[in-house]
């Protein structure tokens, strides 16, 4: 009696089954994980026009049970191959659509960054490019791209600064940037030589000093020719001697004079000068952080030039935070509020080693 009961049922849900059988081919076909095989394929062959259609197909047919990296990867898929069309406007909300899903992904706001940077959103360009190099610190072309960014916007020092970074991550295109920056900076040899010259006028006064020395000499014959009863002259010679030498006397004594001039309550340095010589030192293709720690302080060395030990402090500070060109930009202004300096202890002031 079960034989025909079995027969019954296999009859009555066998054409259930096949139609469900049927449907799910279909189904699986018009998938997001099918299409997005069907895209890697067109792909592979290099078939644009198939590969932007069946990428649009993948996207179109994603839920939420299917992988939200894979989406994210056809975004990005997407937004290369609307890139080489032309449509930037589509492949920027395809990048953001994907940076939404990755958010921590530094190639991703680096590719942004260049879609912006090639349509003049300068910026913008420079955010993602920071937020790359935040994500990934070695990331030695989104370094150069930020210097292009900053070449763009006119800003030489940061330009500068990341074409260096980047030659240094071994980014062998910035390291042209980054040496035109230093042999125009090293090209200014003319300050450091002109102590050299001052030193060689110095040399050639001595001969005048010389040929006086010698003037004695010529007139000791003449004293020894000289009859005994002229013997009186040389105590007459040798009290005109202080009388000649008084006038010389004088010029150390006005020196002391000045030099004992009471100094002010407080040292004041120019600031502008510290802010120079920092600038000189980067031109010559030092970072900012080698010439600050460089800088001599005011409290030591209260010389033209000299820094404040606080903007000191307070640059090293900020590099934990802030790239060196910011750091620098944002305590070495004529306004800085680190400027104010206590006179030292010594009135006597040390030169600089």
């Amino acid at each position: 009696m079960l034989g025909p009961m079995i027969r019954t049922m296999v009859a009555r849900f066998l054409p259930l089954a096949a139609a469900c059988w049927l449907l799910a081919g279909p189904a699986w076909a018009d998938s997001f994980p099918s299409w997005f095989a069907k895209a890697q394929k067109a792909a592979a062959r290099r078939d644009d026009d198939a590969a932007l259609q069946a990428w649009s197909n993948a996207l179109h047919l994603w839920k939420s049970k299917d992988s939200k990296p894979k989406k994210a990867q056809a975004l990005a898929a997407r937004a290369a191959l609307y890139q080489k069309k032309g449509d930037w406007e589509a492949a920027l909300k395809d990048l953001s659509g994907a940076l939404k899903l990755k958010p921590k992904d530094a190639a991703l706001f680096h590719r942004r960054g260049v879609l912006y940077l090639e349509h003049g959103k300068d910026s913008e360009a420079i955010s993602d490019f920071y937020k790359a190099t935040a994500l990934k610190l070695d990331f030695a072309e989104a370094f150069y791209d930020r210097g292009r960014a900053y070449a763009a916007q006119g800003d030489a020092e940061f330009s500068k600064e990341d074409f260096r970074t980047a030659c240094k991550l071994g980014f062998k295109k910035a390291c042209a940037k980054a040496g035109a920056a230093k042999s125009k900076g090293k090209g200014k040899p003319s300050a450091p030589t002109a102590p050299a010259v001052e030193a060689s006028s110095a040399t050639a006064e001595t001969p005048p000093v010389v040929e006086a020395s010698s003037a004695p000499a010529v007139d000791e014959p003449a004293q020894a020719e000289a009859p005994a009863p002229q013997a009186p002259a040389p105590p007459a010679q040798a009290a005109a001697a202080p009388t000649a030498a008084s006038p010389l006397e004088e010029i150390p004594v006005g020196e002391i004079t000045i030099a004992e001039e009471p100094a002010p309550a407080a040292y004041q340095p120019d600031f502008r000068a510290c802010i120079n010589r920092i600038r000189s030192c980067s031109d010559n293709g030092d970072s900012y952080s080698a010439c600050v720690s460089r800088a001599r302080l005011c409290e030591q060395y209260p010389k033209p030039g000299c820094c404040p030990r606080d903007c000191v402090i307070l640059f090293q500070g900020l590099l934990n935070s802030k790239s060196e060109a910011e750091a620098f930009r944002e305590v070495f202004t004529p306004r800085s509020n680190c400027v104010s300096v206590p006179k030292p202890a010594s009135d006597a002031f040390e030169e600089a080693p």
